[in-house]
Order: C-alpha cells, then structure tokens, then sequence
C-alpha cells in the first residue's frame, strides 16, 4: 500500500513541475521511472542510466540544472 502512495505522490508532483517546465519532460519521466524501480540516490545516477554510460563533469555541467531541479522538485 504504501509503495502506492509513494507513486501517487510522485504522479502529482511531476505533474505539477511539467505545468512549470513542459519541456523537462524527459527527465521528469527518467526520474520517475527510476525512483519507482530502482532508487537512484541523485539526479547524476539518473541521467547515467538514461544515457547508458557515465556522464562526465562536463556533460553535467550542461545538462545537470535541468536534471537537478526537476530532481529537487520531485523530492521535496
């Protein structure tokens, strides 16, 4: 039940970020998908298993605000 709950609550909240930030999309479903099945500790883990390899400083540095906010968003 309580897994359920926990979906529930993310739904909602990344519902609410895509109305703010439409075009985050495909972090926000990256996250939601990983955070229901694999628990990922950072947006980091999260990007790496999107990308299939490890994202490196540099890549971050571009890609990572979106990644983190959304990320930050969807755990508060």
């Amino acid at each position: 039940m309580f897994r359920w709950l926990k979906q529930r609550k993310l739904e909602k909240r990344a519902a609410d970020y895509l109305h703010i930030h439409p075009d985050d999309e495909p972090a926000v479903k990256a996250i939601f998908f990983a955070m229901m099945a694999l628990a990922p500790r950072n947006a980091w883990e999260v990007a790496s298993m999107r990308a299939g390899r490890e994202i490196s400083p540099e890549e971050w540095e571009i890609y990572g605000p979106r990644w983190e906010r959304a990320w930050t968003f969807m755990n508060r």
